[in-house]
């Protein structure tokens, strides 16, 4: 026979003297009239108990009891009942506010014992109405209740031997709650902590060892209406707030005097009407709120709260977006390489609700599968779900004349060398393309994740003090090994021209750059004579390329995939889009573009040159492609 059972045959022992112990319509309210009883129970309880305890943060309980109990009771009743009355309407039922009883608010079966459901009390004469009642701490609040000798009196010597073992997996998920600027909120962020009983300066002391999004928490303040709504909507019931009463001050033996918040703020905003705090007792110190928005002024020394709320102020709070413990999470399309200040590439704040995060317009998805939104430009930009590199954009597939006409353009327009001559047309497949060149966070975090050494030749490399510029004196190989990390490749050559160019059918119209003018200044491009060193990625967009590319002329020089040939007059050029490599390779790989300490001959679209795939210098960088499995 089980426990439950068992003690269910000790209350029906004793029914008779225990009037309301079973079947009563208030099973535990002691009702006027009842018999005064004195009930000793000695409990020998041999318990072995196994827990195991895993806790996570996600409001899911499961709970395996397993239980065994051997119980030996022995039990001798000797009754004699006198039954005395509670004078009617001296005391109610007790009163959940813990003020006056005749208020509304009334719990109508709390158990305390066998003792009435009845009035709070200081002082034993508040009890006094009733014989041999006294003031007592019953279930951690002090009441009224019987303390004198019983008329029944039963012993029950109780043996019980419990073997349990219990198995508890407890996962609470609570995660505070921001009081939205765009509803009227003041930005921070309010948390209500569930506690069966705590008192004050314990939920003070835990407020504060909490912190989210990097600021420390306190309990919470309230300085206007509003705001004592908004707890009141987070289901706080019975929870200290963090209002006090400060002994050192000289008011605080008047009332309402000394109080004050725990951050220091002053205790100005009045919801006196809901409860004013320290009207009645000076020693009440410390502030609740409940259900209703109600204030109550409570003794610590005496009073359990079931809960407290926790505020974090919204200006010691994570920097820009930033979230989490440490503030390195940058969440709701927020671009963590833009220290979590912009949206990602393609997506933007539309409705200027920093708090809905970001939203993506024209949504798609790249054959890569990643999604893609429409720029500000109207193209498709992408976003890597890893964050390796990117962003990128789509590129359509296309035909264009690739190569320079010497002929329609000034003499310097075709390197004397005759390596972009001759002009021919080639037909590319759509693909992806970084929008700039790979920055050097990004190629920081390609370094933690595979071991590659930092390329110390160059003297700015400097990833925190300088994350959006180009990562530079890279080799070929190098700039290889990134693209393959971030599941991408280096673009032809091919790929480049034509995403630097645009498909055009008459190559007579074709102009040198990317922007469709023969014409360079430092607006458009960083080039000999501006800078002098790198500028963060996408700092000329008005040099963009026809597909939304920055950084196509100037800059630094970005590597591509082809070995280098002399010229285009030569057998095996391909003509569809793809690398044109040797078998065994070249020597020499091909880069393009231009760089900060290139004049506009070098930093036309059409011009091309090479070195060894383990030359590294300052001005190199590159990009990378996403496309389709060939």
């Amino acid at each position: 026979m089980n426990v439950v059972r068992k003690l269910l045959v000790l209350c029906m022992i004793a029914a008779a003297a225990l009037p309301g112990c079973v079947g009563d319509d208030s099973p535990y309210v002691r009702n006027e009239g009842d018999a005064d009883l004195d009930l000793d129970i000695d409990l020998d309880t041999d318990a072995d108990t196994d827990t195991d305890t895993d806790t996570d943060t996600d409001a899911d309980t499961d709970t395996d009891t397993d239980t065994d109990t051997d119980t030996d009771t022995d039990t001798d009743t000797d009754t004699n009942t006198d039954t005395s009355t509670i004078p009617a309407g001296e005391y109610g039922s007790y009163c959940e506010r813990n003020r006056d009883c005749d208020s509304t608010k009334c719990l109508v079966d709390r158990e305390f014992d066998v003792s009435n459901c009845t009035k709070n009390c200081t002082t034993d004469a508040e009890c006094a109405p009733v014989p041999g009642w006294t003031c007592q701490e019953r279930y951690q609040e002090y009441v009224c209740a019987p303390s004198g000798d019983a008329d029944v009196d039963t012993d029950i010597d109780l043996d019980i031997d419990l073997d349990i073992d219990l198995d508890v997996d407890t996962d609470t998920d609570t995660e505070p709650v921001c009081w939205d600027p765009a509803d009227g909120g003041n930005g921070n962020c309010y948390l209500f902590s569930y506690s069966s009983s705590i008192r004050w300066e314990n939920a003070r002391s835990q407020a504060e060892s909490r912190t989210w999004q990097g600021a420390p928490g306190h309990l919470a303040t309230v300085t206007a209406q509003a705001e004592n709504d908004f707890l009141v909507s987070l289901g706080a019931y019975r929870s200290w707030l963090g209002g006090y009463q400060d002994r050192t001050d000289p008011s605080y033996s008047e009332p309402g005097g000394g109080w004050k918040w725990v951050t220091g703020e002053p205790f100005e905003y009045a919801n006196w009407d809901q409860g004013e705090p320290n009207e009645h007792d000076p020693g009440e110190d410390f502030l609740e709120i409940f259900e209703s928005g109600e204030w109550n002024d409570q003794r610590t020394d005496r009073y359990y709260a079931q809960g407290y709320i926790i505020e974090w102020e919204a200006d010691a709070m994570c920097p820009n977006h930033w979230v989490g413990e440490n503030c390195d999470i940058c969440p709701n399309n927020w671009d963590p390489d833009q220290d979590c200040a912009a949206c990602l590439p393609g997506w933007s704040d539309a409705d200027g609700d920093p708090w809905n995060g970001c939203e993506c317009h024209n949504q798609s998805e790249s054959p890569a599968g990643d999604v893609c939104c429409e720029n500000e430009s109207g193209h498709a930009e992408c976003t890597r779900a890893d964050g390796r590199f990117g962003p990128y954009l789509l590129v359509p597939g296309g035909s264009f004349w690739m190569g320079c006409r010497d002929d329609l353009n000034d003499p310097q327009a075709c390197h004397a060398s005759g390596r972009s001559l001759p002009q021919h047309a080639v037909t590319v497949p759509a693909f992806g393309i970084s929008k700039h060149e790979v920055t050097q966070l990004q190629y920081k975090r390609f370094i933690d994740a595979s071991g590659q050494p930092e390329p110390l030749c160059d003297p700015n490399w400097d990833p925190q003090r300088r994350p959006s510029h180009p990562v530079t004196c890279v080799s070929w190989d190098d700039a290889r090994a990134f693209a393959a990390w971030a599941g991408g490749r280096l673009p032809s050559e091919a790929e480049w021209e034509y995403a630097a160019r645009g498909p055009m059918a008459d190559a007579v119209a074709y102009a040198a750059f990317p922007w469709g003018d023969n014409t360079i200044d430092c607006e458009l491009a960083n080039h000999i004579g501006c800078s002098g060193d790198t500028d963060p990625v996408g700092s000329h967009p008005s040099g963009a390329s026809p597909f939304g590319l920055l950084d196509m002329a100037g800059n630094v020089w970005e590597w591509v995939e082809d070995d280098l040939h002399d010229s285009y007059d030569e057998a095996g050029r391909p003509d569809d889009g793809s690398a044109w490599v040797d078998e065994p390779r070249a020597s020499k790989r091909v880069f393009r573009g231009g760089s900060f300490g290139d004049a506009a001959q070098g930093c036309r679209s059409a011009f091309r040159f090479g070195f060894a795939p383990s030359h590294r210098e300052s001005a190199f960088g590159f990009r990378v492609v996403v496309s389709e499995a060939r």
